[in-house]
């Protein structure tokens, strides 16, 4: 494509005057503004979904996930990794919360007693508990199996056997993962904002390093605040 085609199709999908092709500040603010959007919009929709549609459920969390996870990276790569993880860490947390409400109402339900008799490659007893103590956001561990245990006797009525479980369980799986990607990302953007560093000027530091190292990958552990800034140099 010639270049002032290409100049054109950017201009017009920034909305800005057609002067040629948009700086990189340009296209990091359209980016921020765009997935700022999409993630506010996608919290209103994961807090209150549509009911009982599990494949649903998921194009939701998917959606909100992706959408707080772009706006905290254009964010950062604006040099404002402090707003980036205020602003991750708010949206992550509107995110737990209606979580933990559709893994009880939608996911484990009342009739949560009936997983132990699922086979254990679909779930096992250490996977579930931690799916409880997450729904429940308290750590209450093999306490949680004494009280299915004494539920057992009161068994559910015969259509709820009929739900599918396995759709159940491999959406409650990912969330839980996610729940812990979440805190993972949160703290690294924490991190970056406690050093003023972008994600990208903290990956060109770290690739660098790697480089350097001649290391397939590399493990970044920091005692204090200057460390990162004080291996970048001067850029």
């Amino acid at each position: 494509m010639p270049q002032a085609e290409r100049a054109r199709a950017s201009s017009g999908l920034l909305g800005e005057p057609r002067r040629g092709l948009a700086a990189p500040a340009q296209v990091r603010q359209a980016a921020a503004a765009v997935h700022g959007r999409r993630a506010h919009r996608g919290g209103d929709l994961w807090v209150e979904p549509p009911e009982g549609d599990l494949a649903l459920l998921n194009l939701l969390d998917d959606y909100y996930t992706l959408a707080l996870t772009g706006n905290a990276i254009a964010t950062s790569e604006l040099q404002m990794p402090d707003v980036a993880a205020a602003e991750f860490a708010k949206h992550v947390q509107t995110w737990r919360e209606a979580t933990r409400n559709h893994v009880r109402q939608q996911l484990l339900r009342d009739d949560v007693v009936l997983f132990f008799d699922k086979p254990v490659n679909l779930i096992s007893t250490g996977e579930l508990v931690q799916l409880m103590d997450f729904a429940a956001g308290q750590p209450r561990g093999v306490e949680w199996v004494d009280d299915l245990r004494k539920r057992r006797s009161n068994l559910p009525s015969p259509t709820n056997w009929m739900r599918d479980f396995g759709a159940a369980i491999k959406l409650a799986k990912k969330l839980l993962a996610r729940a812990n990607v979440a805190d993972a990302e949160s703290a690294h953007l924490s991190f970056l904002a406690d050093r003023r560093l972008s994600g990208s000027t903290f990956h060109q530091w770290a690739e660098r390093e790697r480089e350097r190292l001649q290391a397939p990958a590399l493990c970044i552990q920091s005692r204090n605040r200057e460390t990162p800034t004080r291996l970048l140099g001067a850029q």
